[in-house]
């Protein structure tokens, strides 16, 4: 059995202490605080803080209602706020019918009502059931198809944004029973079969993928945390409980509506995924961007109070303002992703554009993700599309982050880069570029040139005064009205054994 059904009692937490009068009343509340990581690309955590006015009993079981799917037993804590250590809880369990389809073991001997699509419920009791499957559904071909559970794997071509192992709605790939292979949407996980005798004795065998609701006598269908629990002092208390959950997520999106030569207005949205909690309950809520035990301290994004559960739920920050500058760069390195720094002729390739681009400062709390620039020009306002990229590990605060806007039609580059390989552990890259104006007025451009990124290189020759930052080398480059600039920069790496 798992946490998604019947789970196993677990002892969390006990408390003790001197009896004290209780406090006064106090109102029922719902705070979540949803932490995001730095890396899009890993699974969220949420902490939940709830009180809830209860009947407690000297000794026995306390359900305390309705809590997320995906609740980590383990970090359950239970407590009367009212009266502080009058509470003892021996153990804690989740109970659900909701999820039960999922792991259906437990179903077994139960007494269920099963609503079928199209046709009319099954009552009776479950007498046999099978492994859970997950059923992929075709979109083009319209079909639906199932394959054990254990054999999903995320779609190669769109893996999944939570970063974790596949959910209901993502693209996956699974091999069915025959060996098939199968592509498509992930819909539902249900049992391999399901067989019900009614009251009269007779068998039915109910199809799992026409299952559109499981009911179970005695099991509620959303999941309930229900406690044994010991009081000193029996009656109304307001009854705190804590809990780490998965499946609660936010992701920000973050858009600049009229840059500036030195400054912009950042504003951000945040949308809020609580699939884990059942139904929208009004909450305070705190945005953090930072997991619990990383190296870089947590920054609160948004706080404030939001109807969240069910689905999704967008909320916005007020606009902030940042530093920026508007910038000609020339950035003559052709894109090589899956290029070896080690190799000689890494990005020998070129290209001739010179980009007029924004670069704006990041602060610690603007968090990844895609951000859309306004820009007006003659034919109106289009919407360039950029990003703030994850920080790279160990980067801390500060540093820019750069949305190219368009070509600049007067401006032409030129790069030429020749790497050696001097002995066993020193290369060197030669570079020349220059930039062209066919403008009428004179024009600052920078050039970048790109690092290895495997060793920090030494700079044996520039002709324009450059900076080595964390993953390239730039210079200034003044070019006339008409006229053209160039310049050369030698690279050495010392390579480590």
């Amino acid at each position: 059995m798992t946490l998604r059904v019947l789970v196993a009692l677990v002892a969390v937490s006990c408390h003790g202490g001197d009896p004290r009068r209780p406090r006064a009343a106090g109102r029922e509340s719902l705070s979540i605080a949803i932490h995001a990581g730095r890396d899009p690309a890993m699974a969220g955590r949420a902490h939940v803080d709830e009180r809830r006015w209860r009947d407690v009993p000297a000794r026995g079981t306390l359900d305390l209602g309705a809590v997320a799917s995906g609740l980590e037993l383990d970090s359950v804590v239970v407590e009367s706020e009212s009266d502080p250590g009058a509470l003892t809880t021996r153990s804690c369990d989740v109970v659900a019918a909701a999820a039960g389809l999922r792991e259906a073991a437990w179903l077994w001997g139960r007494a269920v009502t099963v609503h079928v699509e199209g046709g009319p419920p099954v009552e009776g009791v479950v007498v046999e059931v099978g492994d859970p499957m997950a059923v992929i559904e075709d979109e083009d071909a319209g079909t639906r198809a199932r394959a054990p559970r254990e054999t999903v794997r995320p779609d190669a071509d769109e893996p999944s944004a939570h970063g974790g192992p596949p959910e209901v709605g993502d693209l996956v790939h699974a091999v069915d029973r025959d060996g098939r292979d199968l592509y498509g949407r992930f819909v539902a996980v249900v049992p391999e079969r399901l067989v019900v005798r009614a009251a009269g004795g007779a068998p039915t065998s109910v199809p799992p993928e026409r299952i559109t609701r499981l009911a179970v006598d005695g099991v509620t269908a959303e999941p309930i945390l229900r406690c044994e629990i010991e009081s000193r002092r029996p009656g109304r208390h307001l009854v705190r409980v804590t809990y780490a959950t998965t499946g609660v997520a936010w992701a920000a999106a973050h858009t600049i509506a009229a840059p500036r030569a030195e400054s912009i207005e950042l504003a951000t949205a945040y949308t809020i995924t609580a699939g884990a909690l059942s139904s929208p309950r009004v909450a305070q809520v705190q945005l953090v961007l930072g997991l619990p035990g990383d190296s870089a301290p947590p920054e609160t994004v948004w706080r404030g109070e939001a109807t969240i559960g069910g689905g999704t739920v967008r909320v916005t920050a007020a606009p902030v303002s940042r530093r920026a500058r508007l910038d000609r760069v020339f950035r003559g390195a052709e894109e090589d992703p899956a290029g070896n720094p080690r190799r000689v002729d890494w990005r020998e390739g070129s290209v001739s554009s010179v980009w007029r681009e924004l670069a704006f400062e990041r602060a610690p709390g603007d968090a990844p993700g895609p951000v859309r620039v306004a820009v007006r020009d003659e034919a109106g306002v289009r919407w360039i599309d950029g990003e703030i990229p994850p920080r790279p590990a160990g980067e801390g605060g500060g540093g820019a982050v750069r949305v190219p806007l368009a070509v600049e039609p007067a401006l032409v580059g030129y790069r030429r880069r020749l790497g050696r390989e001097l002995a066993t552990r020193v290369m060197v890259d030669e570079v020349t570029y220059s930039v062209a104006n066919r403008g009428d007025t004179a024009v600052v451009v920078l050039v970048e040139e790109p690092l290895r990124g495997l060793v920090r290189p030494t700079v044996l020759h520039e002709t324009h005064p450059g900076e080595l930052l964390r993953d390239r080398w730039r210079a200034t480059l003044e070019v006339p009205a008409g006229g053209i600039a160039q310049g050369s920069v030698v690279l050495q790496y010392r390579l480590r054994r």
